[in-house]
């Protein structure tokens, strides 16, 4: 509706990449392959508007002075059969008034220092017979309770023994420096997929082992270990939020059908207990079956 309101964005890359064709006739020489990514980009909003007004005017302008700075490294490195990978973040954010009333101003100023990463590392036998892989990723958190992955439009502050809500609660708590990931980046299928929601506040290990005894068919099996950076994010207040194990049987026919099975139990840690009411977590099973068409 008006300018005024506007996010505006600028980001610079440095990049060297191989595609996929590229990357194999390099490895099949037997070159060694090191790829790399930088990223800077910027963002800010001068005006935000107040959405639950019926007709947005200029006096549903609310001075907001939202400003965020980000850097990204990624690097990728292939050695034989030998795949090392890493991508870490840091993220810089500031906000003048965090108010959604026009008529209301927030001191002081929300800030954010948000930092994360992964670092993949895979080997794979000849053929692609066996391989195993090992993944480590990184959010940093916040002292606040809830893990601060979804929280409610309506949520206003976070109560110990939540598992998720807002970071900040002014004028006490003024930052937000729980790093959010992206939903898409999967690294399980409960607890973090479907009931976080996505990967915040918490460290998470996942070591997997892949066999294709067949062309098309690969059996899998992983085990993701969790725990929070701070105690005081979970429902029980402990660090260790649990451990998963996942196994799955997939199958890709030549025309491009795809059938997977696979199977979770997931195993709460002290930090899913309710302490309030004495209650342990109890643990948590999934079944997937899924049949698709990759074009």
């Amino acid at each position: 509706v008006d300018r005024k309101d506007d996010v505006r964005s600028l980001a610079i890359s440095f990049f060297r990449f191989d595609d996929p064709p590229s990357l194999r006739r390099k490895l099949v020489a037997g070159k060694t392959v090191l790829n790399y990514g930088l990223l800077f980009a910027a963002r800010w909003q001068s005006y935000d508007v107040d959405l639950s007004a019926e007709k947005i005017t200029e006096n549903q302008l609310i001075w907001r002075g939202a400003r965020s700075f980000l850097t990204d490294l990624w690097l990728r490195l292939n050695w034989k059969r030998l795949r090392v990978e890493l991508e870490f973040a840091v993220l810089w954010g500031r906000i003048d008034n965090a108010s959604t009333d026009p008529g209301v101003e927030i001191v002081p100023a929300i800030t954010a220092l948000q930092t994360g990463g992964v670092l993949e590392i895979e080997w794979e036998t000849p053929r692609r017979f066996f391989g195993v892989r090992l993944d480590v990723a990184y959010a940093s958190g916040d002292e606040q309770y809830g893990m601060g992955a979804n929280p409610g439009p309506d949520q206003l502050a976070a109560q110990k023994g939540d598992l998720d809500g807002p970071q900040f609660e002014v004028p006490g708590d003024t930052t937000i420096n729980n790093l959010r990931f992206n939903p898409d980046f999967i690294v399980d299928q409960i607890f973090w997929r479907r009931l976080v929601g996505r990967i915040t506040d918490a460290v998470v290990l996942r070591p997997t082992a892949m066999v294709r005894p067949a062309d098309g068919l690969e059996l899998s099996a992983s085990s993701v270990t969790s725990m929070a950076v701070f105690a005081s994010s979970t429902p029980g207040g402990s660090n260790y939020l649990g451990t998963e194990i996942d196994v799955a049987a997939r199958y890709l026919f030549e025309p491009g059908f795809l059938v997977q099975a696979s199977y979770s139990l997931f195993f709460p840690g002290a930090g899913m207990d309710n302490n309030e009411l004495g209650l342990e977590a109890d643990p948590a099973h999934l079944v997937y079956l899924l049949l698709g068409f990759r074009f």
